[in-house]
């Protein structure tokens, strides 16, 4: 998610700076990752989470995971603001890179026990 988000906010930068096909090849590749990654996991897990019949505690995570994209995106654009695009894109590299870490490994497993805990 981490290298989908600079690239993401990269490829505007790239095409500003008259370098338009590398701008929007970055664009297409990183489109084309996240959508070969979310066909891959339907694919092995069979469906979709769907949020309507998800359980408090996923909910919550995923709740969690939406905040946290958010303010990673208000430190990104604070951080570009301030220093320059090159600072903005780590900034957005490293701040997504830490929420995902910390949602993956640490936010939906607890969620996920806690469900387990629950159903006991």
């Amino acid at each position: 998610m981490a290298s989908f988000f600079t690239a993401m906010a990269a490829g505007p930068v790239l095409i500003s700076q008259g370098r338009g096909a590398a701008g929007f090849t970055l664009q297409a590749a990183a489109i084309i990752a996240v959508s070969v990654f979310y066909v891959t996991h339907r694919v092995r897990s069979g469906t979709s989470p769907r949020m309507r019949s998800a359980p408090r505690e996923i909910k919550h995570a995923y709740r969690w995971c939406f905040v946290a994209f958010a303010g990673s995106a208000v430190v990104s654009v604070a951080v570009w603001m301030l220093l320059g695009w090159q600072f903005g894109l780590s900034a957005i590299f490293v701040t997504t890179l830490v929420m995902t870490w910390a949602y993956e490994r640490v936010v939906y497993p607890r969620a996920v026990q806690q469900v387990r805990d629950r159903l006991a």
